[in-house]
């Protein structure tokens, strides 16, 4: 498997752990992203909202459905 297809596993199995701080899964993100980009994968800003939109736990519910609406 190659490094890429690596990262593209990690970035799609990617979930923000319930006692995980937003600062750490950020981290973890950028990260991802960063790897990706060194390889030739640009990662749209779109894409990773949507990504940290949907992986966040429900404890953030209330957030994603304001920063949806609005």
């Amino acid at each position: 498997m190659s490094r890429l297809q690596q990262l593209t596993t990690r970035w799609e199995t990617l979930r923000m752990e319930e006692d995980e701080t937003i600062t750490t899964y950020n981290s973890k993100i950028k990260d991802l992203t960063n790897e990706s980009f060194a390889l030739g994968e640009r990662t749209s800003n779109e894409k990773l909202v949507k990504k940290v939109l949907r992986t966040l736990p429900k404890r953030f519910a209330h957030k994603v459905t304001t920063i949806e609406e609005a």
